[in-house]
């Protein structure tokens, strides 16, 4: 079956639109748009999913009669940072062209309403293969590399993805390869200006020390570098790496304590997930040198891997505290909005923070 980009937390919308005869966009009390709605040159034929940041239908343009993935994105008003910063991410994602990264065909602005048009994506979930169990050693590395090199790709235009998580990845059906399907939160390197500081953006299962601690500065490459770690960490074990009964635990072994990595790891590869889960972003590896070492791996060919990645605690403590108390503090906000998926039994409460972020730090040096 065709897959669309994902919502990873599906959810009514707060506000929706139909375009009528008028060709004036009206709100409607539904909560999302209706289908059969035009937006731009495309006709919604049917909804996918919805989340917080948006809702995804199948769209048939009205020329070409193609179906493509559409996303809509509300409340842009004209001269707010969001519709800047909506406009300055769609041009960027529409300059991508990698396998393992959906490609958009085109986006625009219609009154408040923002749209992009994708490829329909035939494949499975990762989260589902994920849910299974383990995977054999070299498949998780070489969907892991394969990430890591689409991640190499964004990161080579400026964008950070802030979001990697097997949700946000579908496996294509014709030739088993992932490609990235979300990019609700992702982030144009040169768009600090329209940003804030302190505030939180990711999944907390996934997130990065700095994103935990608000550490907005921090924020970049080697953020979405953490993530691969997790994700890596999921593929292999069928566990996280950082657990948690709550969300200030888990957001607290996040920041200060040390990964649970699957058993019986050859020592290259472990080395190579504590690079990748390193605290201090700088001392994580390149995406594109995490995809050479899981290829090699994942090959069997012997990968040097220096052990320089130190376990920096890189914040005091006093700040760790008030950052979970802000981390608290945005979950409490966020809980009108869109409910995340049931969490596992060890994650409860740890559902989906979204809101905006400032500027990424560096990309950091390969070891």
């Amino acid at each position: 079956m065709a897959r669309a980009p994902s919502c990873a937390h599906h959810g009514a919308m707060e506000d929706s639109w139909e375009l009528g005869e008028s060709r004036h966009l009206t709100r409607e009390r539904t909560g999302v748009p209706r289908e059969g709605t035009a937006v731009g040159d495309y006709l919604l034929l049917r909804r996918l999913g919805s989340g917080a940041m948006g809702t995804v239908y199948v769209g048939r343009h009205r020329e070409t009669a193609i179906e493509h993935a559409v996303k809509i994105v509300d409340r842009l008003t004209p001269g707010s940072s969001r519709r800047a910063r909506f406009e300055r991410e769609a041009a960027a994602l529409s300059r991508l062209s990698h396998p393992g990264v959906i490609r958009v065909h085109q986006f625009g602005i219609q009154e408040t309403v923002g749209y992009f048009s994708m490829d329909l994506v035939e494949g499975t979930p990762l989260d589902e293969l994920v849910e299974a169990g383990p995977l054999p050693k070299a498949e998780a590395l070489r969907i892991a590399g394969a990430i890591a090199e689409a991640l190499a790709h964004l990161h080579a235009a400026g964008i950070t993805h802030r979001d990697l998580k097997p949700a946000n990845v579908l496996i294509r059906t014709d030739d088993g390869a992932p490609v990235l399907v979300d990019f609700g939160l992702a982030r144009v390197a040169e768009d600090a200006r329209l940003t804030q500081s302190a505030q939180l953006v990711g999944t907390p299962r996934y997130m990065a020390p700095e994103q935990i601690l608000g550490e907005q500065e921090q924020v970049g490459p080697a953020t979405d570098v953490f993530a691969l770690g997790v994700l890596l960490c999921e593929l292999l074990g069928g566990e996280l790496p950082f657990r948690g009964s709550d969300l200030v635990s888990l957001a607290s072994n996040i920041v200060r304590g040390e990964p649970e990595l699957p058993a019986d790891l050859e020592p290259a590869l472990r080395s190579l997930l504590l690079g990748l889960l390193a605290k201090a972003p700088p001392n994580r590896p390149t995406a594109a040198w995490a995809a050479d070492a899981c290829a090699r791996l994942a090959r069997g060919e012997t990968v040097r891997i220096r052990n320089a990645f130190p376990w920096r605690r890189f914040l005091a403590g006093a700040s760790v505290v008030g950052s979970l108390s802000l981390l608290v503090a945005a979950a409490l906000w966020t809980k009108g909005s869109p409910a995340p998926p049931p969490p596992r039994p060890s994650l409860a409460g740890a559902g989906a923070i979204v809101q905006t972020a400032s500027a990424p730090a560096s990309p950091p040096r390969a070891p």
